[in-house]
Order: structure tokens, then C-alpha cells, then sequence
């Protein structure tokens, strides 16, 4: 168990979190429709969702890069586009929208590794469905882009008169979000902001895979 947080220990020093550059190609986009639109569209929402991550994106644009469809297709021109702009990683990918239904197929490379590039993948219906799908996947890269781990489950101990669920409904940090230690700190202040705690500790434990938080406290005396 890894104690990250007690009154007077300050959660944004306890551990420093990387931030990673990712560069975005265009997205090709198969469609019976006319979808081009989201060719850079879907670039910038991946874009939005990963610098609210913390990471830092440049987009590529494929008016300034005619040739970027040639770099997908070489490991050597990838790794070269990395040097290129200072990238930690290469993100592309497509959106296949049959029907109402859509896929979208992403790869993920980073340019100084001799690993192959990470595929990753959702599926969804309908146009208003897009949105949250790209979040999903964001948090889903971030998590690899960023090394951070997903938390598997959110836990209260030593209440004895506050119940549990008390204290998870003024706590944001919920299971399947990415493990960020601002959120946490947000979190300690909020219970604490209770009233009915003297002491409180934030404890992470490290499983295969990903975290479980659990919020230990110490209630008022009465």
C-alpha cells in the first residue's frame, strides 16, 4: 500500500506525473456519405480530451502534409515524423460508418520505441454517439500515453457513524477514470469540507490492473 495523501502532504508533489507529446495525423473516413468533415474533426476531439489528460498535442494538418497517408504505411517514416515535431507518440486511425454504425480503428506508435504500434478500437450508433466514443477512447490512450493507471474500485475506511456512501457522494474520483492526483487532492477537500473528520489519508494500491483508491478517515470525536 502506497500512502499519497494525509493532511499536510500535498498531493500535486507527492508524485510528479509525466506529460507526453502526441502528434495526430488526419483520420481517413469511410463512408457511403459525405463525412469528410470529420477527417480533422475527430483530430481535434482527440486533441481536446488528451490535453484535459495532461498530455501535449500538435495536430497535423493534411494541407501542410499531402503525404501523410504514405507515413502510416512505414515505420521509418513514422519514427522520422517523430523526430520531426518532438513527439513522444504518433496517433492515427479511421472511422468506418456503415448504416448508423460506425467504428473507429486508432494505432498508436512512439517513434523511439522498437514495439509495433498499439491498436485500439470502439464501436457505436449514430452520429450523436461520436462524441463520448472518442472521450472513451482518450482515456483509454491516456492511459498509455501518460502511464497512468485506471482505478478499479473507490473505498471508505474507519467511518463509524458516517456511512460509506456519505463520503463517495462528495468524492469525483469514481472507478474507470484515469488515476490523477489533482482530482484526489479535490477530493481530500471535499471531504474534509464535511466537518466530521480529523484525519484523513488517501491510500492507492497497485494491482495489474490499475488502482484501487481507498479514502481512510478518522471521524470527530462525538
Amino acid at each position: 500500500m502506497i500512502v499519497v495523501a494525509s493532511m499536510g502532504l500535498s498531493l500535486q508533489t507527492a508524485i510528479a506525473q509525466k506529460t507526453a507529446s502526441v502528434v495526430i495525423l488526419p483520420f481517413e473516413i469511410f463512408s457511403e456519405k459525405d463525412m469528410s468533415y470529420l477527417q480533422t474533426e475527430i483530430p481535434s476531439a482527440f486533441k481536446k480530451s488528451l490535453e484535459q489528460a495532461g498530455a501535449r498535442v500538435l495536430l497535423l494538418d493534411p494541407l501542410s502534409e499531402p503525404e501523410w497517408r504514405k507515413r502510416t504505411a512505414d515505420i521509418e517514416e513514422l519514427k522520422k515524423l517523430g523526430l520531426q515535431t518532438g513527439a513522444d507518440y504518433v496517433l492515427w486511425g479511421s472511422l468506418t460508418w456503415i448504416g448508423q454504425q460506425f467504428s473507429l480503428d486508432l494505432k498508436l506508435f512512439e517513434p523511439l520505441s522498437e514495439m509495433r504500434p498499439r491498436p485500439f478500437m470502439a464501436e457505436g450508433r449514430g452520429i450523436e454517439n461520436l462524441p463520448s466514443t472518442v472521450d472513451n477512447l482518450a482515456q483509454d490512450l491516456s492511459l498509455t500515453i501518460l502511464k497512468r493507471q485506471k482505478i478499479l474500485s473507490v473505498e471508505v475506511s474507519g467511518n463509524q457513524r458516517i456511512e460509506a456512501d456519505a463520503v463517495k457522494r462528495v468524492v469525483k474520483t469514481q472507478p474507470g477514470d484515469v488515476y490523477n492526483l489533482e482530482k484526489l487532492s479535490a477530493d481530500l477537500k471535499a471531504i474534509y469540507a464535511m466537518g466530521y473528520f480529523d484525519d484523513i489519508q488517501i491510500e492507492a494500491e497497485t494491482r495489474p490492473d490499475g488502482k484501487i483508491v481507498t479514502f481512510k478517515i478518522r471521524e470527530k470525536a462525538s
